[in-house]
């Protein structure tokens, strides 16, 4: 019923065990018409299928300034809640049962956050950045309270670091477009823009990246 909505209102959807609200819910594509996916491998170019799910961003009823972004594939729903009293995140555990949380309620020593970083980030002496000033003059502009949504087609390139992450190449794209749609849930809020994928490459498991 969820994914054949287009303007869902959740009742009693659960913020960990914090409290019960309503949902507000606008589904969206986070793929542009026409959008392709190719995976490199050793022969050339694959196209791959974009992933069987419906997105939807939104907020918890009579709060504005909560984010809600919600994913629902044929079988399980995941996303998180961002309200004033916390994060909550949602989604199945490894056994497939669904499960909401409070994000400060993790224990870090049984749950330690990512360790991997960006080699520019650990190796920031290498990297050239240019000039405060120049990078002013780059700066985009900033959306005004009530400005009209804006919508940006973003093609993506991954390398081959990327793809080891993941056990198939769906299972990456699911997780490149899991990571667009949280971020239009922000991105909307924040700064009227809404991103699309026009277009994202995968490196297969055969060929080496350029990069």
């Amino acid at each position: 019923d969820l994914r054949g909505s287009t303007s869902p209102v959740l009742s009693s959807f659960p913020l960990g065990g914090a409290r019960l609200a309503n949902v507000e819910l606008t589904r969206f594509d986070p793929f542009a018409p026409g959008a392709r996916v190719e995976v490199m491998e050793a022969d050339g170019p694959h196209q791959l299928a974009l992933p069987d799910a419906a997105y939807f961003v939104g907020h918890v009823a009579g709060e504005p300034q909560s984010r809600v972004l919600l994913i629902a594939g044929r079988d399980t729903v995941h996303g998180f809640v961002a309200a004033a009293d916390g994060v909550f995140p949602f989604g199945p555990d490894a056994s497939g049962i669904h499960r909401t949380y409070a994000l400060a309620d993790v224990d870090a020593g049984i749950h330690p956050p990512p360790g991997e970083f960006c080699a520019n980030d650990l190796d920031a002496e290498l990297v050239h950045v240019p000039a405060a000033e120049a990078m002013a003059r780059l700066a985009p502009p900033i959306a005004a309270t009530g400005a009209t949504l804006q919508q940006a087609d973003v093609a993506i390139d991954t390398d081959r670091e990327f793809r080891l992450k993941f056990t198939t190449d769906q299972g990456a794209l699911d997780y490149l477009s899991s990571l667009l749609a949280a971020a239009t849930a922000i991105y909307e809020r924040d700064v009227a823009v809404r991103l699309r994928f026009s277009y994202v490459r995968l490196w297969g498991a055969s060929p080496a990246d350029p990069w």
